[in-house]
């Protein structure tokens, strides 16, 4: 997994703050990959603060908006995105899920 470009940093990050508005922001990390055809793909870990709950449609509406904003900067790797508390994302962390 690659490190990415500042630019595609904060695009990313922009969508993730405008989707979840309502939550305090722990975590984001963002990491260039190739999926098994071998197409890119943005590996995508955001951790929101464990009081937040997501409406059922936001990480759909997540990608959505950050494909497009990749699109206005020519990249078309695809956004695969996990969003977990911050609770969750220290049992993941220490592989207990």
């Amino acid at each position: 997994m690659a490190k990415v470009e500042k630019q595609v940093q904060d695009v990313i990050e922009r969508a993730v703050r405008n989707e979840f508005a309502g939550a305090s922001l722990v975590r984001l990390d963002v990491s260039r990959d190739q999926d098994f055809d071998g197409d890119s793909i943005f590996n995508i870990f955001v951790v929101l603060n464990d009081e937040f709950r997501p409406r059922p449609t936001s990480l759909t509406d997540l990608i959505r908006n950050i494909r497009s904003h990749l699109g206005h900067i020519d990249e078309s790797a695809f956004p695969m995105v996990r969003v977990v508390t911050k609770r969750d994302s220290q049992a993941i962390l220490n592989g207990s899920r």
